[in-house]
């Protein structure tokens, strides 16, 4: 499937075929606000399908590891999925992705690093546990790509998906941050200065 918008009333009719979606991408791309307009959208449940997931661990029984094992749990359900950690391993789940819709976020670099200034977790935290997983799966599913390392995690993640991953994707679309605006749910930059972390309203903290 390959679809050239990336405006989100555009791909509205596509999105609405599917009662399963994952939303991935690096973090601060937007993935979250996506995931509760998308839920709120379609009239299924916010799933958030966050964790330090590894390879190694793929096929681990405790669900909170294993990112087979927590994909198997999910199959009977319907979802809109919060899942930016899983970005690097989407390659290695098509088995799980059949009747899913991927949608990658879009947002600009700079966007996306200011983000990750503001989010102290997200800098000192979650971007260890990417480099790290993401090393680990180039030098195993990708080792001519070994000067990824070298860049950004957010260079890095769109390197990825959109020269090695994205065409092994049964079903995906490209959303871009900025055409989810005009939605109720939207809130615009100048006034979620404020926000804290992981913030998208004004009635949520987390």
């Amino acid at each position: 499937m390959e679809v050239m918008s990336r405006k989100y009333n555009d791909l509205k009719p596509i999105i609405s075929q599917f009662k399963k979606v994952l939303i991935t991408g690096p973090h601060g791309a937007g993935n979250k606000i996506a995931t509760h307009i998308i839920a709120e959208d379609l009239g299924i449940p916010y799933h958030r399908g966050e964790n330090t997931w590894y390879h190694e661990d793929y096929n681990d029984d405790n669900v909170d590891v294993g990112l087979f094992t927590y994909h198997e749990q999910m199959k009977d359900k319907e979802w809109s999925m919060f899942a930016p950690s899983q970005a690097a391993h989407l390659h290695n789940m098509l088995d799980y992705l059949d009747d899913v819709l991927v949608v990658f976020m879009y947002k600009s670099l700079e966007e996306i690093k200011d983000y990750s200034t503001r989010n102290s977790f997200v800098r000192n935290q979650t971007h260890l546990y990417e480099l790290g997983t993401r090393s680990q799966i180039i030098d195993r599913d990708f080792p001519d790509l070994n000067f990824l390392k070298n860049w950004s995690v957010e260079e890095a993640t769109y390197f990825l998906w959109e020269n090695k991953q994205k065409k092994f994707i049964k079903n995906y679309i490209e959303l871009e941050h900025s055409s989810l605006s005009g939605h109720k749910l939207w809130v615009s930059k100048e006034d979620r200065k404020h926000f804290k972390e992981w913030q998208i309203s004004e009635n949520e903290s987390k």
